[in-house]
């Protein structure tokens, strides 16, 4: 007897780019939030429902090396998996300047409209990070999106002054943000 299994297609990427937001601009209907510098290297396997990128070294600027991986998997409900880890990084450099003139957003603003068309399954885990002027010791979470439901694992924040947030829950229905249910 013969068994046949799914093709397996293993590749390697090498990217350097000096100004990442006009490489994203053919992504993007509006302008990118990242900006300057990135260089990424990389592997990963192409199957005929998954594509998946092993632990590739990312750096941001000249100086913000990251960790990340992750894969897409065709499905029922595709799903896409993504880790990211990174040290000493100031989130900062890469965010567009605050405009003071613009309206201040709600938490129901920025997520009433969130449709994607997969699962997101993400894991970010920083430390020593730069955000909003502030500085964190660490920035983490855990979490899950799946459908319009977000199942949060794990959420810790842990400021310089020793002051420290840990959280876990979920909520059925983010566009509404009902069903709420958390720990701390």
């Amino acid at each position: 007897a013969v068994t046949l299994s799914d093709p397996v297609l293993s590749y390697s990427f090498d990217i350097s780019a000096q100004r990442v937001e006009e490489v994203m601009m053919g992504f993007m209907t509006s302008p990118s939030p990242v900006k300057g510098k990135i260089v990424a290297k990389g592997k990963g396997k192409l199957t005929p429902k998954t594509v998946s990128m092993d632990e590739a070294a990312v750096t941001l600027g000249s100086t913000i090396p990251m960790n990340v991986s992750g894969s897409y998997t065709l499905g029922a409900r595709d799903k896409v998996k993504v880790s990211v880890a990174a040290t000493q990084i100031n989130l900062d450099k890469f965010m567009p300047p605050a405009d003071p003139s613009a309206k201040k957003g709600t938490i129901e603003d920025a997520v009433k409209n969130i449709a994607l068309p997969f699962d997101l399954d993400g894991s970010w885990a920083l430390e020593q990070v730069k955000l909003n002027g502030r500085d964190y010791n660490r920035l983490s979470v855990r979490a899950i999106l799946s459908g319009k439901k977000l199942q949060i694992a794990s959420l810790e924040i842990k400021d310089g002054g020793g002051n420290s947030l840990s959280a876990a829950g979920s909520i059925g229905d983010i566009t509404a943000l009902k069903d709420i249910d958390v720990s701390m």
